[in-house]
């Protein structure tokens, strides 16, 4: 008798695996070849279609030809490992910005525009908007930014760096957005159950980041510290209004101090 782990197991290896696999049966040896073959392909596609929804807008400027064989060369190198549809999307974005990076710092640049920095950015950030929307929110804290306090974040707030600006496409856009001279920082949140995009400085991204662990008053001094040592005036009080202006927004849930030391 299988365990349910082998019979997971045999399900992945149906589903992402060869017909070499189907041929050897595994823990459906006993179900014909055909019927698993027929199985395989409606959840392959389904698992498609849940990746071709995430990505309307790339797969236009791509096309329908080229982007399906993105998603089976993803299918096939990369088998799914979570067992939620939602997070398909991210999975395939995830490897497809690997997959991108590696391809422009290899020897042999490709011309394909699937294979491109940008149009793996792009997908990212479609697939980004099911990721927040779909993510659980907390209730707003009120209160006030103080110099010891910390930054709790919104859990359906991202993070996310481009090379190119991915959130200026629309339904007009007929190519991929060039590459800006600055990386693009987005801070992408849900409120009122829709997908807010706020395009946010380094500072303050670097800002978000440090605060997460130490204080606020410790990340702004830290970023401005680096940003003086690099030649660049950062002004702090500004940052702190930023800060509060997400706080408003929802992007941040509130600014809770450290709990006092038990006695």
């Amino acid at each position: 008798m299988s365990s349910l782990r082998d019979v997971e197991a045999g399900f992945r290896t149906l589903v992402m695996g060869t017909d070499d696999d189907v041929a050897a049966g595994g823990v459906f040896a006993g179900v014909p070849a055909e019927r698993q073959r027929v199985y395989r392909t409606l959840v392959r596609n389904s698992l498609r279609g849940s990746i071709r929804r995430s990505c309307p807008h790339a797969i236009r400027l791509a096309g329908d030809e080229a982007f399906d064989a993105v998603v089976d060369a993803f299918l096939a190198a990369c088998p799914i490992q979570t067992r939620l549809t939602r997070d398909i999307p991210g999975e395939f974005t995830a490897w497809l910005m690997a997959r991108a990076s590696s391809s422009s710092s290899s020897s042999s640049p490709s011309t394909s525009i699937t294979s491109s920095v940008a149009f793996a950015e792009l997908c990212h950030f479609e697939a980004l908007e099911i990721e927040v929307t779909m993510s659980e929110t907390a209730p707003h804290v009120p209160g006030g930014l103080e110099a010891g306090s910390r930054v709790e974040m919104d859990p359906s707030a991202r993070l996310a760096i481009y090379r190119h600006p991915v959130q200026t496409v629309t339904a007009r856009t007929t190519s991929l957005p060039a590459a800006g001279t600055q990386p693009t920082v987005l801070l992408c949140f849900q409120r009122a159950e829709g997908f807010e995009v706020e395009v946010i400085s380094p500072a303050l991204g670097k800002v978000l980041l440090g605060s997460a662990e130490g204080s606020v008053g410790d990340a702004i001094a830290a970023v401005v510290t680096e940003g003086r040592a690099a030649g660049v005036a950062i002004d702090a009080g500004r940052l702190r209004s930023e800060l509060v202006g997400l706080h408003r927004r929802g992007a941040i849930a509130g600014f809770p101090m450290p709990a006092a030391p038990s006695s």
